[in-house]
């Protein structure tokens, strides 16, 4: 009998179990709030307009979409608000199932400033967002260059005609891509969210590209511009440092004025630095602004996304330079930074005082990125393409240290190991260049033992040959022509004297 309650006691709170598990996981509710006339309030904005909800996992119900302002529940307003509410979606389908809610309207009567409120029931439409199924990547030959376009990031984007994104391609592209594909179908419609293009015409913005000879020099140029800097700036310190512990305050005063001068040039110079040895091409670079504008057209570019991203790494690496400079100068000059006697060091690092280098680990670039993503989180391909130019760049940009001792940038903790070199490189009064020595490579190796082994054969053919008593060929000036096919009437047929090998002659064209 108590077995027989206990069972029955757990189907009546089954139900229950099973409605608190119910999710709406992806699904929005949506509702018009509708004018109503002929009445002596007024509804404040005295318009009809949507109201919507979205469901959040996190509270278990549907919370307000304060951030949607559509002005009913059609397709296009429920796909934005779907993109608006939830990643990897793409529109969304209405399910058969409605929710009421119980809202507040404010009102006013008419004559009188007081803003009362009456309460209502609103039934609501629910629509399940659907995935957002991308485009499939097509292959990039040699030579040429591709982009996705977007309308699921743009503000109020829409869906578009293929018709309507070839053209968008085009003008990209500057000519009809070479290959295209759709995605993010919009339902049963024949429109889409995105296209990706192959475009083989040059980049429109590229006006020439720099010689080899000057991206040979950008290395020597980057440390030795802050070399020359570094060291003046060590020499000043340590002579303030040692003019103040002595109180000559004369020779104080002059160290100061000197040393600020210098300190004024610092960021300028590792701000050139950065500017000369990061230019391989010279482009119509446009400015930040111009980079936004396609949301104005209603789409985003990949393109411009990575290309404001790689922006915003140069300016990172501008700063880690700054910090890497502090770093060095403070050894340098014999601990004069940590002594305090240099009160005015905010010229030379501004507000980006020195602190912890880790920050500027490749695991830890998407966390500074995120004030500088500009829509980086849209177009998740770029995070690895992103990371390579980031660790291309401070390889290539760190003080005293030659790109190739720097194969270790992508491991954890590698800022904390350059510190460690920098005890090596930077001294009291002594800058070491040892790590700007390039190592000697493999491929030097691979030259040079075929050329040893070349010069084996041929000295042990020259003993073969003086062993057995061949005679030898005379010495005969060999002369190089370059004739072409009108030339023919030219060539003139040579007879061969003077040689000892009658084996060799008998082998010369044109001998009987």
């Amino acid at each position: 009998m108590r077995s027989f309650i206990g069972l029955l006691a757990a189907l009546l709170v089954l139900p229950s179990c099973l409605l608190a598990s119910i999710t709406y996981e992806k699904v929005i509710a949506c509702a018009i709030l509708e004018k109503l006339e002929n009445t002596p309030y007024i509804f404040v904005g005295d318009q009809s307009r949507a109201k919507a909800w979205s469901w959040s996992t996190d509270d278990s119900e549907f919370i307000d979409a304060y951030y949607f302002h559509g002005e009913d529940c059609g397709f296009e307003s429920i796909a934005q608000l779907c993109r608006s509410s939830y990643n990897n979606v793409s529109y969304g389908k209405e399910m058969n199932e409605t929710k009421t809610y119980h809202i507040e309207k404010f009102w006013y009567e008419k004559g009188n400033k007081e803003i009362e409120t009456k309460n209502e029931t609103l039934e609501a439409k629910l629509f399940k967002c659907q995935d957002y199924i991308r485009a499939e990547e097509p292959s990039v030959p040699k030579g040429s260059w591709s982009d996705r376009l977007s309308t699921a990031f743009a503000m109020r984007g829409k869906c578009k005609s293929e018709g309507d994104w070839k053209k968008t391609a085009k003008d990209e592209c500057g000519t009809t891509p070479t290959h295209y594909n759709l995605g993010a179908k919009c339902g049963d419609r024949a429109e889409y969210l995105e296209i990706i293009f192959v475009c083989d015409a040059p980049n429109k913005n590229t006006i020439f590209e720099a010689r080899e000879e000057f991206l040979e020099q950008r290395e020597d140029y980057f440390h030795n511009s802050q070399f020359a800097v570094l060291q003046r700036y060590a020499e000043l310190a340590e002579k303030l440092m040692e003019a103040s512990a002595k109180n000559k305050t004369e020779s104080v005063d002059i160290f100061e004025r000197e040393l600020t001068k210098v300190s004024v040039m610092v960021s300028h110079t590792i701000n050139g630095a950065h500017k000369l040895t990061s230019l391989s091409t010279l482009q119509l670079n446009p400015e930040l602004h111009e980079l936004l504008s396609h949301d104005e057209h209603g789409y985003k570019s990949r393109e411009n996304v990575f290309t404001r991203a790689k922006y915003a790494v140069r300016n990172i690496a501008i700063d880690r330079s700054t910090q890497l400079f502090h770093l060095a100068v403070t050894p340098l000059s014999n601990g004069s930074l940590e002594n305090g006697s240099m009160g005015f060091m905010t010229y030379a690092f501004d507000d980006d005082m020195p602190g912890d280098l880790s920050k500027y680990d490749v695991e830890n670039l998407l966390s500074i990125m995120d004030q500088h993503s500009g829509g980086l989180e849209d177009f998740p391909e770029l995070k690895e393409p992103l990371m390579d130019y980031y660790v291309d760049c401070i390889k290539n940009h760190t003080l005293g240290i030659a790109p190739e001792h720097l194969d270790f940038l992508r491991e954890p903790s590698a800022h904390a190991r350059i510190a460690e070199m920098y005890e090596d490189i930077f001294n009291p009064g002594l800058i070491d260049k040892k790590y700007l020595d390039k190592p000697k490579s493999s491929s030097s190796y691979s030259f040079f033992w075929p050329c040893v082994i070349v010069a084996v054969v041929l000295a042990l053919g020259a003993f073969y040959v003086r062993r057995h008593g061949i005679p030898r060929v005379g010495d005969v000036p060999i002369f190089r022509r370059f004739f072409n096919a009108n030339d023919e009437e030219q060539l003139v047929e040579e007879g061969v004297s003077g040689v000892e090998n009658p084996t060799f002659v008998a082998e010369v064209p044109g001998q009987a």
